[in-house]
């Protein structure tokens, strides 16, 4: 938590040591399932999911030295998927999950080792909801007590309500 009320995002910082061109692909309710075409909800809400994002990735005209995937929580919501009282079919549902993911990282995996330059490829877990609400309301606290700061903090509220 950055008391001060910032916070510079790793792009930010980078970018105070070398060079960066930075290419942003992950959007909003962006879900890891087998390749597919884009709905019209996903072309309403601009949503590209993951295979298309690594197809995104894959078309660069230089491809990346440093890549950051972040599985994100949006196909943790397995109600919709299965029904409320249906739990039986959770580790299926897991299990195409990863199949899913483990292939897209696969593709990215192998189109790096086909590179001329090193790539390093940092994968992140599922968000800790414990410590990113607990986070959150520190940084209310001090938006509070300072409303200049954290000027984007209600931009949160339409995602992690």
């Amino acid at each position: 938590m950055d008391d001060r009320g910032t916070i510079d995002s790793l792009f930010e910082q980078l970018t105070k040591k070398v060079p960066v061109i930075l290419h942003h692909l992950a959007y909003v309710s962006a879900d890891v399932r087998p390749p597919c075409r884009r709905n019209a909800a996903d072309w309403i809400a601009s949503t590209f999911h993951m295979s298309h994002q690594i197809d995104r990735v894959l078309k660069l005209s230089q491809f990346p030295e440093i890549l950051l995937l972040w599985i994100g929580h949006n196909n943790l919501d397995w109600v919709t998927l299965l029904g409320e009282s249906d739990i039986s079919g959770l580790s299926i549902l897991a299990d195409r999950i990863s199949a899913c993911y483990e292939t897209q990282l696969q593709r990215l995996l192998e189109a790096a080792a086909e590179q001329n330059h090193s790539v390093c490829v940092i994968v992140f877990a599922l968000v800790n909801f414990e410590s990113f609400f607990g986070a959150r309301e520190q940084a209310e606290t001090i938006k509070r007590q300072e409303p200049s700061k954290y000027p984007y903090l209600e931009t949160d509220y339409r995602y992690f309500r």
